[in-house]
């Protein structure tokens, strides 16, 4: 026993030791967490924390100060629904968190918001970055820093304000208070205003009478609407009036104003008024004289240029993007060369027709000149690259149109066309560089090898060759692993999680991640599409056997964007069927989606082979269902089990009655021939409910999530209820 005494005795002396050291540690931990608190609650600009879902837990001192209050604590009760509480934009805290959760930053992000406890409108500028577990990359929380900008803003407001004042002179320039929500007064007339309008001698309480009863009935209601719309929603006021002016001759005015809210709650529009009789008249005379091309039946180049006006108008009036697509026909002075120009006239038409077959009837076809053609597309939504994605899938859908040959002179005859598209968002461009924009594409379609189309951008125009240097590293992105799917949630009726669409994204090592529509027109002429899609659909499989071994993500089902190549591949089917079993997945939860132009090629082809694939288990799904030409004859004999309603007839709801009217049709077809429906770019919660309504199964869209990285959808699915209504992205 003695000998174990010197032996305990050194255990215990290590054992101290090694406390000692721990403590001295864990001293200096709390001394820099304590460090770290300070420097933060030191900070000149406003620091948060937040749970996902948008609840803060965290703020220091100057954002605090910021929202008028007194302790972290007492903000922290008080604030309960950031997205609705604090910024003042609707909509405002989806595009931050989409930003967030898709890139895992933002940078100088720019809103208005309240200063939550006195209600204050206030600017800022805001940066954060999504933390996320280091061992297995599931999203955690997020932070972030907010700077108040407001007298940056105010002073550029005001420069704006002076500059918009000297640009519209000459003119009549007034201004209109509103009082209390009802009560309107003339505040302020100019001597032009009161000799553009006729009230010399008329007294003040008279002048709005006056004017209102001279104004031409249909016109002013025009005009009460939008003025009531701009002081409800503050947004500038923009019309056209017919005016009964001196001799009762009538005259033209447009009228513009501002809005603006005083510290009083007054509303003060500050505006500028013009005749314009002269330029309607001519306007008028040539629409009379060349309203439309007499071969094609289309609006010819002078109506194309107003319907982009109006385009562009209603982007800056709405904050929301429209497309242009300039068209040119490959090798149309080949066909008049060879076969005469009764036929290069006769495809000119029948090319008319097909256009105006695939569009809305909210947008416009026209013919520029010669073998050149426009269309306008609106209503694309208020965030851009969805707005991309939707002008390029239209451009995808409108080049598979031109697969089926034209009737020419008793045989067929084929005819592509190379698309240059721009992209008409809220700020100010002419239409003469909207046009100069998607020729300029166009040019690039052309040196792209034709049948293809190409977006214009402008960073990489200026680039010089920037968009020819990455596509040259196109072939072998695959192997060098640069290329990754992302994940758009599908949202079911009783707002669950039910699956996702996958789309492929390709993450350049020096141009950052590249949409699909900027390199998948290349990758079909350079042949490495059927490559491309072959690892999408590989990795879409291996990705739902994954969510199959997990109990909570194994209801979900995920759909993958089938091409045309890809599926009239020799052995596709037998090849599909192989790596089904390979990979262990249930084919009932795997569903391919084939584009609605497929119905129209060799039908006893296409359904043979759809028989063949069906056999496994897998679902079919006809995408962008609604502006093509698929024979509901042909769609009754083939295994198909979901519709999902073409996203440009979605984001058209609130605007185009046909719109509706289409999507009501769709809607009863599916019904009756007991197929589910899935209504895609779904951007807001009018639509959803629209849909909802008329019995939509499904639904996708920036409403409900933006495509998600593969962690952060499974983590989303995890996080969120699986019954009852599923709360928005916040």
């Amino acid at each position: 026993m003695a000998g174990l005494l010197p032996y305990v005795a050194l255990a215990g002396s290590c054992g101290t030791a090694m406390a000692a050291v721990l403590w001295r540690k864990l001293r200096r931990t709390r001394a820099e967490l304590e460090n770290h608190r300070e420097a933060i609650n030191h900070l000149q600009e406003g620091f948060y924390r937040s749970s996902l879902d948008g609840h803060q837990i965290q703020a220091n001192p100057a954002l605090v100060r910021l929202n008028g209050y007194r302790t972290e604590q007492e903000q922290l009760d008080a604030v309960k629904n950031i997205a609705a509480e604090w910024y003042v934009e609707a909509g405002r805290r989806d595009d931050f968190k989409c930003q967030l959760f898709e890139r895992g930053h933002v940078s100088g992000f720019v809103s208005q918001v309240y200063r939550h406890k006195t209600r204050e409108r206030i600017w800022i500028s805001e940066n954060a970055r999504l933390v996320t577990d280091p061992e297995n990359g599931t999203p955690l929380y997020y932070e972030g820093t907010v700077r108040d900008i407001t007298h940056e803003m105010k002073l550029t407001e005001t420069r704006d304000r002076l500059e918009k004042l000297a640009a519209n002179l000459p003119g009549g320039l007034f201004q209109i208070t509103q009082h209390g929500g009802r009560r309107v007064s003339i505040h302020y007339m100019s001597d032009t205003f009161v000799s553009l309008f006729g009230l010399q001698g008329v007294p003040a309480e008279d002048v709005l009478k006056c004017i209102t009863s001279r104004i031409e009935p249909g016109d002013l209601k025009h005009y009460n609407e939008a003025f009531t719309a701009s002081a409800r929603e503050l947004k500038p006021l923009d019309q056209q009036i017919r005016y009964s002016g001196t001799n009762d001759k009538e005259i033209w005015i447009h009228v513009t104003a501002t809005p603006e809210v005083e510290e009083d709650g007054v509303i003060v529009w500050h505006g500028h008024a013009l005749e314009i009789t002269r330029q309607k008249e001519i306007e008028q005379r040539l629409e009379r004289m060349a309203n439309f091309d007499t071969l094609t039946s289309l609006p010819q180049r002078s109506v194309m240029e107003d319907r982009v006006k109006a385009a562009i108008s209603a982007c800056n009036r709405r904050g929301e993007y429209a497309a242009l697509l300039f068209i040119d026909l490959d090798n149309f002075k080949q066909l008049n060369d060879t076969h005469g120009h009764e036929a290069g006239d006769e495809l000119l038409r029948q090319v008319a027709q097909r256009m105006r077959s695939q569009t809305r009837a909210c947008d416009t076809v026209a013919r520029f000149g010669g073998d050149e053609f426009v269309i306008v597309i609106d209503n694309l939504g208020t965030d851009l690259e969805l707005s991309r994605e939707k002008a390029a899938a239209f451009a995808s859908k409108l080049l598979n149109s031109f697969a089926e040959g034209f009737e020419l002179q008793g045989s067929e005859h084929h005819c592509s066309p190379s698309i240059g598209i721009s992209l008409i968002g809220p700020e100010q461009a002419s239409v003469e560089e909207i046009l100069s924009r998607a020729d300029t594409a166009m040019y690039q379609a052309k040196k792209s090898g034709r049948n293809t189309f190409v977006i214009f951008d402008e960073k990489r125009e200026n680039a010089g060759g920037a968009i020819a240097g990455y596509l040259s590293d196109l072939p072998g992105a695959a192997d060098r692993g640069e290329f990754h799917l992302v994940f758009q949630p599908q949202i079911d009726r009783n707002g669950r999680i039910s699956g996702a669409e996958a789309f492929i994204r390709w993450e350049h090592p020096e141009h950052g991640i590249i949409a699909p529509s900027d390199f998948m027109p290349a990758a079909e002429k350079s042949g490495l599409i059927t490559e491309i899609n072959e690892w999408v659909l590989h990795q879409a499989i291996e990705r739902l056997a994954s969510w199959q071994k997990n109990p909570q993500l194994r209801h979900l089902s995920l759909s993958v964007n089938l091409s045309v190549q890809q599926f009239s591949l020799p052995g596709f089917a037998e090849n599909l069927k192989a790596l089904l079993e390979k990979s262990e997945v249930d084919p009932s939860r795997l569903t391919l989606e084939l584009p609605e132009s497929l119905l129209t090629r060799n039908m006893k082809s296409v359904g043979s082979k759809m028989h063949q694939i069906k056999k496994a288990g897998v679902r079919f799904s006809l995408d962008d269902f609604g502006t093509g030409s698929a024979s509901l004859a042909n769609l009754n004999h083939l295994p198909v089990d979901e519709i999902k309603i073409d996203g440009l007839l979605v984001s058209s709801i609130e605007n185009d009655g046909s719109s509706r009217s289409m999507i009501a049709g769709i809607l009863g077809i599916a019904h009756a021939l007991k197929l589910h429906t899935v209504a895609e770019h779904v951007g807001n919660a009018l639509q959803h409910d629209y849909l909802q309504e008329r019995g939509c199964g499904g639904f996708q869209g920036y409403h409900f999530h933006p495509p998600l990285s593969a962690d952060v959808f499974e983590a989303v699915v995890v996080t969120r209820p699986q019954h009852g209504k599923l709360p928005l992205a916040s």
